[in-house]
């Protein structure tokens, strides 16, 4: 003979049980759509990032809160230098973790960032594609390119040959 309350409560589980998939599935499809808006620059906490030029970086993602950049562009605190890298420059990434895309805008463009550090007259370090670090005062910040004064001379540098930029403690706060 069958208890009524295991009936009962039989019925309850698996109305429930019900309830639980339709809920699970759900919150998959959002997770989901929200992957989808996902970038490389979302990620977080400890990485090694192998550039084009070979080159690999290891440290730690700073999320966009906490260092404000130019749109999409990876933030790396690489043992006290905070290397700005855009994602066309990476050819891979170990480490890190996936994480939500944060709804933060910088509202600021590689110009504007670069014009501050040619104002101010500050040194910066430029990867470039061939692996090399370069280091020296911007001169001339154009649409597409740089002029860098080296010690014994000055070099223009496009913006898309650059792997990584090390534009020191006071540049993009």
């Amino acid at each position: 003979m069958v208890d009524r309350d295991d009936v009962w409560l039989d019925a309850a589980a698996r109305v429930q049980a019900s309830l639980d998939a339709d809920l699970r599935a759900e919150a998959f499809e959002m997770y989901q759509a929200e992957s989808a808006r996902c970038r490389l620059i979302d990620r977080d906490g400890h990485i090694r990032v192998r550039l084009r030029c070979g080159l690999e970086i290891a440290g730690d993602l700073i999320g966009v809160r906490d260092y404000p950049r130019p749109e999409g562009v990876l933030a790396v605190d690489a043992g006290g230098h905070v290397l700005l890298i855009p994602p066309a420059a990476v050819a891979g990434l170990r480490g890190g973790a996936a994480t939500l895309r944060e709804e933060v805008s910088t509202a600021r463009s590689w110009g504007s960032l670069l014009r501050e550090c040619w104002t101010a007259q500050q040194r910066v370090r430029v990867l470039g594609s061939d692996g090399r670090w370069l280091g020296g005062s911007l001169t001339f910040v154009g649409a597409d390119y740089v002029d860098l004064q080296l010690p014994n001379e000055a070099i223009s540098i496009p913006l898309v040959s650059v792997e990584a930029w090390d534009l020191g403690a006071e540049a993009a706060r």
